[in-house]
């Protein structure tokens, strides 16, 4: 058996500043180095989204295999892409990484409180990335007063009176 892990958020599991659970790998396990491929990449880690380039860690006979499929399915990495990936591996240090993990755990906890705030909504806190998906169904099938369907926007901008914040911080 293989194990197949997506690393990609990785690096925001917020317990990387030590303020939750650790992150723990799958190849770090018992005798699951040599069955695990990894797949990751530099658009949330490094705010690389644009550049589109991501790799693979894995065993040889697995690596090469993927090598011949992907020769197949997509083009290379642009060279200023691959450049800026090996820039962002051998010259960003954790301290660098550490604040931008804690300034998007100050994000994801503004987000957070403010959904939470809105009357009937529940968004359950991620230990992980930055995706909230917070629960609006108590609004369902329901009208505002002039006839406008409630909506996750309308409620942000009608229900609440940090909306301003909630926009700036959030963006």
């Amino acid at each position: 058996m293989v194990r197949l892990t997506h690393s990609l958020t990785r690096l925001y599991t917020y317990s990387l500043t030590r303020l939750d659970v650790p992150h723990v790998s799958f190849a770090s396990i018992d005798g699951m180095y040599d069955r695990t491929v990894v797949i990751n990449g530099f658009s949330k880690s490094h705010s690389m989204t644009g550049y589109r380039v991501g790799y693979s860690a894995s065993p040889i006979d697995i690596a090469k295999a993927i090598g011949k499929l992907q020769s197949q399915l997509t083009s290379c990495a642009s060279s200023i892409g691959q450049e800026a990936a090996r820039a962002a591996l051998t010259t960003v240090d954790d301290k660098w990484m550490n604040e931008r993990v804690r300034e998007l755990q100050m994000k994801r906890d503004l987000a957070y409180r403010l959904l939470n705030d809105i009357p009937h909504v529940t968004c359950p806190k991620p230990n992980g990335a930055f995706y909230l998906l917070p629960d609006i169904s108590y609004y369902y099938n329901k009208k505002t007063n002039d006839g406008t369907y409630y909506s996750l926007p309308y409620l942000l901008t009608h229900s609440l009176t940090h909306s301003l914040t909630f926009t700036r911080y959030i963006s």
